[in-house]
């Protein structure tokens, strides 16, 4: 039986993981919400897992504003008995339809996989979410770390704990995605409010610009331009690999003999991938002035309850709750 280009994503990438792990089995979280995406991402896994040795765990959340959540709701209780998976729900009652308010409730399921320990948490966004994500991005005047799009592979830290997030499938199209739940009989479901687009930019930017794109352009030259200014990043991220970025605390010799690109480039990477915390282009501009002053006498409030200072040797980063409770 011919495996299908879906499923060699799948695959390939679980074998990255495992060998990155250096792990044999792996125990897997994957977020269903019931769309075609993850419907394909559950199913896959679920084919491939005695032969990829996957312990697998279902994380549904409940959004109350979706019209077939019930039904889903049934269609995952389902799941986890057909496939043998355990099911984890997270309820989540909304009033509204702001997607901020879904981000929040997704971060929330994060937190508990956090507490689960799982070696991995797999969410099915595509290729047309990753063109979506680079082309709400570019209207909003993004930097060149925030065009890079979507990562495959995320270290999702809190508290001293960790935990990787995959997105197998940023380089399949929704398309295909489509295909392979026709051609193995996958029953999933549409959300009808990506359809609004009122509700926000990005469902405006899918609904209209995407298509037109589409039908005059390649969408895979998006996808192409994504990774040139990804390879840029990483090439730029190899300059400063004496420094670990992740730190939050970093010598401040080593941050003088930086330029003050990189130096700027550690920051805002350090509060992207650390905190979530993305930098808006005021304070980006206000960062590199700061760094590309006295950094012996450096104090600069990042927001969010963040500030960066000069102590001891060191440029460290600081939660400013604690600072103001110590005094």
């Amino acid at each position: 039986m011919q495996i299908s280009n879906v499923e060699k994503q799948f695959i390939n990438f679980i074998i990255n993981i495992k060998n990155k792990l250096n792990k044999n089995k792996l125990s897997i979280g994957i977020l269903y919400s019931g769309g075609v995406d993850s419907t394909v991402l559950l199913h896959i896994a679920n084919k491939y897992k005695n032969e990829l040795n996957l312990n697998i765990t279902i994380l549904h959340i409940v959004f109350d504003d979706i019209k077939d959540y019930k039904i889903i709701k049934k269609q995952v209780d389902l799941f986890s008995k057909w496939y043998e998976n355990k099911l984890i729900i997270n309820y989540c009652s909304i009033k509204d339809l702001k997607s901020g308010i879904k981000e929040n409730a997704r971060n929330a399921m994060k937190e508990i996989a956090l507490n689960l320990e799982y070696d991995i948490i797999l969410s099915g966004h595509h290729a047309n979410d990753q063109i979506e994500t680079f082309l709400f991005r570019l209207f909003s005047r993004s930097s060149l770390e925030g065009l890079k799009g979507m990562d495959f592979l995320t270290n999702y830290k809190k508290n001293n704990k960790n935990i990787l997030l995959g997105k197998p499938f940023l380089n399949i199209f929704k398309k295909d995605l489509y295909e392979y739940s026709y051609n193995n009989y996958l029953i999933f479901f549409e959300d009808e409010t990506n359809l609004i687009d009122s509700i926000s930019n990005r469902n405006y930017i899918r609904n209209n610009i995407i298509p037109i794109i589409e039908n005059r352009f390649k969408l895979n030259n998006i996808l192409n331009t994504i990774e040139l200014i990804r390879e840029n990043i990483d090439t730029q991220k190899r300059k400063i690999t004496n420094i670990d970025i992740y730190n939050g605390k970093w010598n401040i010799n080593d941050f003088i003999n930086l330029p003050i690109g990189n130096r700027v480039f550690i920051i805002r990477e350090y509060f992207s991938k650390v905190h979530g915390y993305n930098l808006n282009k005021a304070k980006i501009n206000e960062l590199k002035n700061r760094l590309e002053g006295d950094l012996f006498n450096l104090h600069i409030n990042i927001g969010n309850k963040f500030i960066i200072v000069f102590e001891n040797k060191y440029i460290i980063c600081k939660y400013l709750k604690l600072v103001t409770e110590s005094l």
